[in-house]
């Protein structure tokens, strides 16, 4: 094998590795807030802004499947841009 072909190997592994080590990070630290309180809004309102750097995304919103079969949204909008509206807090869907 090439030299350069080894370097190259061995610096896409070292990036992946660095990528799982964020992953692995972020979600130690959602376990964390999580944790520190039962309340379901700030639970949902944490979970959503975690995912944000986690999976490298704009946006998030948590949704919450209820008992008689509607979703009720818990965090919405984390991370939008000022002034963009991405979901209804008053919208209810079916869930099943």
């Amino acid at each position: 094998m090439p030299a350069g072909a080894h370097d190259s190997e061995r610096a896409a592994m070292e990036a992946e590795l660095a990528r799982q080590r964020h992953e692995s990070a972020e979600l130690a630290r959602v376990a964390r807030l999580i944790s520190e309180t039962l309340d379901l809004t700030t639970v949902g309102q944490r979970i959503a802004e975690s995912v944000l750097g986690l999976l490298e995304v704009h946006s998030s919103a948590i949704r919450l499947c209820r008992p008689d079969g509607t979703l009720e949204a818990i965090a919405l909008d984390v991370g939008a841009r000022k002034g963009q509206r991405l979901l209804s807090r008053d919208s209810r869907r079916p869930c099943r």
